[in-house]
């Protein structure tokens, strides 16, 4: 028992044990998910950071394969013969116009064949760097420039860095947005320009092929395919925002402004990081964190190409946010095998304490079985003593090898006592219940007992009836006692009976007298009252006040007497009929009092004897009226309901009110209150109508607030 049974001590411990190792496991998983989502992200950070660059690198080959395909075409090289051989191509025999024309069909074309590009001309270095051709795009519309709105380049910056760059390199211009005519295009859009020199046969520079191209496509392309949560940020050589999450920063230095990335933040330094190309930077505006990685867009096929520096950055609220959510999932899932450890744990205790409240019930049964003075039999249906205890030994006289052979008609001597014990047992067996028996018994070594026989069933399980156990208990010294207190008994009631008798005979004969004392009284004051002085005409008057209160008093007795002695009579009758006969015995003191009362449910049904209720209802009002406070209306509430099983009836005035420490006082006979002039005996007797209706009488009060009696009556009574 000891070795399996898990006490509540250790049923503790192994709570904590297994709290405590559910929280470190929850820690340790923290601190893995926490480091393996970090990982990721930075992982992921470089690989955009990378992915996005390489997209810009690309479209910038794209556009410079675009642009050398454009110088390599035959006009570009025959329109330079031409103009430069008074406007025939000496090699190809055909004229300038022929080129021009011929060039305006290849850029129409590739306009039209290629979205991102905008414009595409040829401009000579001669007429101040006159455009030669030109084809641009106007929304949805593709346009060749007539010659007379061919405008005069020599200026421009793009026009005097090419005439410096070597023989088959190209120029690439910063991403800025487009001008016309030295202003911001409307509705506004970037763009970025590559040119390629073109060279006459003598080597020297006659202009150049440029285009034109839409950066807002590649602006677009960046974003694709990223999570929400991961920021692009794009930078020029200055550190100033050509992408920026807040799209009012994108291009903010075409308009004056001068926030730059180098200024909006303050890089932290990471141990972590420290050996990655991960860094964490701190917006200064927002005081937000970010990891960011930089990728600076390097392509290595041509001499001139700005700097540009693609970022990718998850600000740190966004990490802690996947981390959570991670985190969330592996808290569950490890809350889940707490709780089923807990359920477990639970389980074994309540299995362990099941056993062990077994094992101990069973010993605490033998020590009851064996410890007991009573004698205890086990006897199967065969009469055969199946189990017994040490009592039964001494009482019976024998050892333990002749009970176990034992049946109960050698222990039984008696063939009365013997044949109602077999009744008993078989009536057991036959699935009935059966009472207790009361027989004369004797053994070898004491003389005649009293003992009380309980018999009682033994189950096992759900099964039928495997042995009926029977209990011997020596009652000869209660037996004794019970016949005492039953003549004690006779003898009471017998007295109580004569006393009832005795006041009904004293307040029956002593009305008689004081009939005739208060007559003559009476007599002499209509008589001779006149002729007598003030002090003996007080005197009369003393005397009839007093045999007056003693009538009313020896009314009261006789009233008292008659309830003690009178048999219950029950019949049904409603509340509002006993209100009604209570007011009209009182009528005259009712009328002389003003008092008003107020009935609710009066058609509450009642099972009394409607007198005695009646007679209760009546000492209760003459109560209200007799103490009300001086100079006031009485007012009497009577509220009939149920609770529980009783029928309340509850008499409420707004009387004097009586003190708690007279609440159990005023029920008794011939106690009553300083005040008013009451005999005393009428709350005694609607205590003890009460009473004889098995019922009893509650009783709120306050002083100078009033008083409610309640009287509680059972609905279920002995009729």
């Amino acid at each position: 028992m000891n070795r399996f049974h898990l006490s509540k001590m250790g049923y503790v411990i192994a709570c904590i044990l297994i709290l405590a190792l559910g929280l470190a496991t929850l820690w340790y998983s923290y601190l893995a998910i926490s480091k393996q989502v970090k990982t990721e992200t930075n992982t992921y950070l470089s690989h955009q950071s990378a992915l996005r660059g390489n997209t810009i690198e690309q479209t910038l080959l794209a556009s410079i394969r675009h642009t050398s395909f454009i110088y390599a075409t035959p006009p570009i090289a025959g329109i330079t013969r031409a103009v430069q051989n008074n406007g025939i191509d000496p090699i190809e025999n055909t004229d300038y116009a022929l080129w021009v024309k011929r060039l305006e069909t290849i850029f129409l074309a590739y306009v039209q064949n290629n979205p991102d590009i905008v414009q595409i001309r040829f401009i000579g270095k001669a007429n101040q760097g006159r455009e030669l051709v030109r084809v641009h795009r106007h929304g949805d519309k593709i346009e060749t420039v007539q010659e007379d709105n061919l405008q005069q380049k020599e200026q421009r910056d793009y026009f005097q860095k090419v005439q410096t760059i070597p023989t088959k390199q190209l120029y690439i211009s910063d991403i800025t947005l487009n001008r016309e005519y030295g202003k911001i295009e409307q509705p506004a859009w970037p763009t970025y320009r590559i040119a390629q020199p073109v060279f006459d046969a003598e080597n020297q520079f006659f202009g150049l092929v440029i285009i034109n191209f839409n950066a807002q496509l590649l602006l677009n392309k960046l974003p694709l395919h990223t999570n929400s949560y991961m920021e692009l940020f794009l930078l020029n050589e200055k550190g100033q925002y050509l992408l920026h999450h807040n799209k009012e920063l994108s291009f903010s230095f075409e308009y004056g402004e001068t926030q730059t990335w180098q200024q909006d933040t303050q890089e932290i330094v990471s141990k972590q990081q420290a050996a990655s190309n991960i860094q964490t930077v701190k917006f200064n505006a927002t005081n937000s964190i970010y990891n960011v990685s930089k990728y600076p867009v390097n392509i290595t096929v041509i001499s001139h190409v700005p700097p540009l520096t693609l970022i990718a950055a998850i600000n740190h609220k966004q990490v802690n946010k996947l981390i959570l959510e991670r985190y969330t999932s592996s808290v569950l899932f490890n809350m889940g095998l707490i709780l089923l450890a807990f359920v477990l744990l639970t389980l074994y205790r309540l299995y362990s304490q099941a056993i062990f409240l077994r094992l101990k019930a069973q010993a605490e049964f033998e020590a009851i079985f064996q410890g007991s003075n009573d004698i205890i039999l086990c006897i199967n249906s065969e009469g055969k003593i199946d189990s017994w205890n040490q009592t039964a030994l001494s009482f019976f006289a024998v050892d333990e090898v002749s009970m176990y052979k034992a049946k109960i008609e050698s222990l039984v001597k008696d063939p009365l006592a013997l044949t109602l014990i077999k009744q008993q047992i078989k009536a057991i067996f036959n699935g009935q219940t059966v009472g207790t028996l009361e027989l004369q018994f004797s053994s070898k070594t004491l003389q005649e007992k009293v003992m009380s026989v309980a018999f009682s069933p033994v189950n096992i399980g759900n099964s039928a009836v495997s042995s009926v156990s029977a209990i011997f208990r020596d009652v000869t010294d209660s037996s004794l006692l019970r016949k005492s207190l039953q003549d004690s008994n006779q003898k009471l009631e017998s007295r109580n009976q004569e006393m009832q008798a005795f006041v009904y005979t004293v307040s029956h004969d002593l009305k008689s007298p004081l009939v005739t004392i208060g007559g003559f009284a009476e007599r002499i004051l209509d008589s001779a009252g006149n002729q007598l002085d003030e002090k003996n005409r007080h005197r009369l008057t003393r005397i009839r006040v007093n045999v007056d209160h003693m009538s009313q008093l020896l009314a009261d007795l006789l009233d008292l007497a008659r309830i003690v002695r009178q048999k219950l009579e029950y019949s049904s009758c409603q509340l509002k009929t006993c209100v009604a006969k209570a007011q009209q015995s009182l009528n005259q003191s009712i009328l002389d009092s003003g008092a008003e009362f107020q009935l609710e449910n009066g058609e509450q049904e009642l099972e009394v004897n409607a007198q005695l209720v009646t007679q209760c209802l009546q000492n209760l009002f003459s109560n209200g009226i007799n103490y009300a406070v001086p100079g006031t209306v009485p007012k009497i509430k009577i509220h009939g309901y149920q609770r529980d099983n009783l029928n309340c009836i509850a008499v409420s005035d707004n009387g004097i009110g009586i003190d708690v420490k007279h609440h159990q006082k005023v029920f008794k006979i011939f106690e009553r209150l300083d005040v008013g002039n009451g005999s005393g005996v009428g709350l005694a007797i609607v205590k003890t109508i009460m009473e004889k209706h098995q019922g009893w009488v509650e009783l709120e009060s306050t002083i100078g607030k009033g008083s409610t009696f309640t009287l509680c009556i059972p609905q279920k009574m002995d009729k």
